[in-house]
């Protein structure tokens, strides 16, 4: 049975619900991904599971997160290696959510040229997309976003 497991490290990641509740839990991530390297928590956000196991770190309980009421994610950054072949564009955004709480920061992305408008890359299909707040990443649920405007 040993075998069938999959290889999982701790994630760290501080959860903002819809109301503005903050709370910090470990999740699982794996050590091997389809893109070579450790699965990144925005993987796993961005992923086909609707519940997420996770180990609240204040009171050690185990929990299963509903993705879907995650409003921010935020974890250490940085959010991917930067190559100099695919160097990114960036904007300075404010994200003003359904809750009136309001984010800054960069959005930072690679796309097709013929696609690398802002609402090209907000209107990717996966539901959240990072804004980078200093040393750290937001992974914003985009359906808790009101608006993005550019700064």
């Amino acid at each position: 049975m040993e075998r069938l497991r999959i290889p999982k490290h701790r994630g760290e990641v501080e959860v903002t619900g819809p109301d503005g509740e903050m709370r910090r839990f470990a999740v699982f991530l794996a050590e091997h991904t389809t893109h070579g390297g450790e699965e990144r928590v925005c993987d796993l956000l961005n992923g086909p599971r609707e519940f997420l196991p996770a180990v609240d770190c204040k009171t050690d309980a185990m929990t299963f997160l509903a993705r879907s009421t995650i409003a921010v994610a935020r974890v250490e950054g940085p959010l991917w290696d930067v190559d100099e072949l695919n160097l990114p564009l960036e904007h300075e955004v404010e994200v003003v959510l359904a809750s009136g709480q309001v984010l800054t920061g960069l959005i930072s992305y690679v796309l097709p040229h013929e696609n690398s408008r802002v609402v090209d890359y907000l209107n990717d299909p996966a539901p959240f997309f990072a804004l980078v707040e200093g040393e750290r990443v937001a992974l914003v649920n985009k359906r808790h976003v009101q608006r993005v405007t550019l700064r």
